[in-house]
């Protein structure tokens, strides 16, 4: 097996002497390169294709079009860096953990050599085209059963894929994610005292101004609640965010903590080594956050929004799903229907039962890989 990394950054992981690491796609790309992917991209069979599927979904625009030249001439480029590393004798297999411009160069390299499968899979951002402005992402149409499988993340997202492009029902594999288990359970806190964390980037899509709104609002309405916000993440809205707390939270029983971008395993720590009660995403589009996966392994009930398969992980009791669109109210009030629940110790384990049943990463990615067998 050889990985091929798009980037590669920071300090290198430990991974089995068997397989291989190959950087090739790390190199920045010649001039030369994108000239004749550029070239070759708009004379494709393929552009061609992808502009008749943008005119007969009545997209086609001056954005997309463009959009689809540069997607095309990048599954090129990533094609013929490919090529040279087919071993000729036998058959390959690619596996792209995005269905990317990776995927893409896949399925081109396919059309050429006939001893290549090629398998993706699919979250978030690379499946909902309702996640752009544009409402269209390429490929999707034209390439929908020229992968051989499809591996999803949730019932809802295999849904989506023969109701939006026509996958066929038996190339879509439903794969969960998951995470590590642990033994401990996060403490909660004391009494009088509410504890919330929220885990996301600090942009548009993830609505963490709401999350503000509803704990300033819950706070008003419940003065002797001394509550302790935490935030992880950090991006583009993460300034703004922190004027608005510090002018919303003003004078109210709460503390609260924006903690920036941090490494997985200082998340893990943060619930190993704090007192949790709460968990709120606010997101207006997700897959299946591994984030919320994460909190319910240690115990933490969560209140999220009906997006993406975030219905299939609080399929309990001891969370609260809300609606698709949501308000700051949805929250203030899931907040204060869940203010003492959260703390129930049989509500906790249920949450942590439910990712170890479902989301236990050893067992599904040992589940995953007998499909390559």
């Amino acid at each position: 097996m050889t990985i091929f990394p798009l980037k590669a950054n920071g300090k290198k992981r430990d991974y089995p002497k068997e397989i291989k690491v190959d950087t090739l796609l790390t190199k920045k790309i010649t001039v030369k390169q994108k000239l004749k992917g550029l070239v070759l991209g708009v004379f494709s069979k393929y552009l061609f294709r992808e502009i008749y599927t943008l005119i007969k979904q009545k997209k086609i625009n001056y954005k997309n079009v463009v959009t689809v030249v540069k997607v095309t001439a990048k599954g090129i480029i990533l094609s013929n860096l490919l090529e040279d590393k087919i071993d000729e004798g036998k058959s390959n297999y690619i596996y792209c953990y995005w269905n990317n411009e990776l995927a893409i160069a896949g399925v081109i390299l396919k059309d050429r050599k006939k001893n290549i499968k090629v398998f993706t899979r699919c979250h978030g951002y690379d499946l909902y085209e309702e996640r752009y402005a544009s409402k269209y992402i390429p490929y999707k149409r034209q390439f929908a059963n020229k992968y051989d499988k499809w591996f999803v993340i949730c019932e809802s997202a295999k849904h989506y894929l023969t109701e939006k492009y026509g996958v066929k029902n038996e190339n879509i594999i439903l794969s969960r994610l998951g995470v590590d288990v642990h033994d401990n359970l996060s403490n909660i806190s004391n009494d009088n005292c509410l504890n919330i964390v929220s885990v996301s980037y600090c942009v548009p899509v993830k609505q963490v101004d709401k999350i503000i709104k509803a704990i300033s609002d819950f706070s008003s309405s419940n003065p002797e609640i001394t509550i302790r916000w935490t935030h992880i993440g950090g991006g583009e809205l993460m300034n703004s965010l922190q004027d608005l707390a510090f002018k919303l939270f003003e004078g109210k029983n709460i503390e609260y903590d924006f903690l920036g971008n941090v490494s997985n395993n200082k998340v893990i720590e943060f619930y190993l080594n704090n007192k949790v009660d709460v968990f709120i995403n606010a997101s207006a589009s997700e897959g299946v956050p591994v984030s919320i996966m994460e909190a319910m392994e240690f115990g933490i009930p969560v209140i999220a929004p009906n997006v993406g398969g975030i219905s299939e992980l609080l399929e309990l009791d001891s969370c609260i799903l809300l609606p698709e669109k949501i308000t700051e109210k949805d929250i203030c009030n899931a907040i204060f229907s869940i203010y003492k629940s959260c703390k129930d110790i049989d509500k906790r384990e249920a949450c942590k039962t439910k990712i170890n049943n479902e989301y236990n990463a050893q067992t599904n990615f040992k589940n995953f890989i007998e499909n390559f067998k």
